[in-house]
């Protein structure tokens, strides 16, 4: 059975909480939290860049308004929550082979079954540039996401991984999803 592997970390600043992701040469992402917006963003040559109507803008990570942020790959997600003074913050993944410095201290190992998940975005697609993909929806305006969506009229998804194990009772139980990255939506696709 394959395992979730899980490493913990606190005190840290956001941008080293992102460090094993800025690293990568995959394609990462990121939900930055705010009191007043959720940015969408992804990484380009070692800074998280966001869209809006208005074009790109680079995301300050050292911005004290980001309360929670969930940063993630088709390898790994990493979580970072500041909440009251103390700073968290985690890392998922399905295999050990990262190497997160001593930022992070590794949790026990969870046996689970993974399984694919997707998140339907609202708006459908009204166009793309440069690798974003403008979502519209009347009630909520426009949200672009960084992935190259279908055509007009189509749908985006939030692709994750959910993590089930058999409770001591005998139950089914999703323990934790992992986001993965976005993908333009296939309804015939598993």
């Amino acid at each position: 059975m394959p395992a979730l592997h899980r490493w913990t970390g606190v005190d840290m600043s956001l941008a080293d909480a992102l460090s094993p992701l800025t690293a990568m040469a995959d394609p990462s992402f990121a939900l930055f939290y705010t009191p007043e917006v959720c940015v969408i963003a992804r990484l380009l040559k070692g800074a998280w860049w966001g869209r809006t109507a208005r074009g790109h803008q680079q995301t300050a990570l050292e911005d004290a308004s980001i309360y929670e942020a969930r940063a993630f790959n088709c390898h790994l997600e990493v979580r970072w929550q500041h909440d009251h003074g103390a700073r968290r913050s985690a890392v998922l993944a399905e295999t050990k082979q990262w190497d997160l410095g001593t930022n992070y201290q590794a949790l026990d190992s969870i046996d689970s079954e993974s399984h694919r998940t997707q998140h339907l975005l609202w708006g459908s697609v009204s166009g793309t540039s440069e690798g974003w993909t403008a979502l519209v929806e009347q009630r909520i305006g426009s949200l672009w996401i960084p992935v190259e969506g279908g055509p007009r009229g189509t749908h985006v998804v939030l692709e994750g991984c959910e993590y089930w194990t058999r409770a001591t009772d005998g139950n089914v139980a999703v323990i934790e999803e992992r986001l993965t990255g976005f993908a333009p939506y296939r309804p015939d696709k598993d």
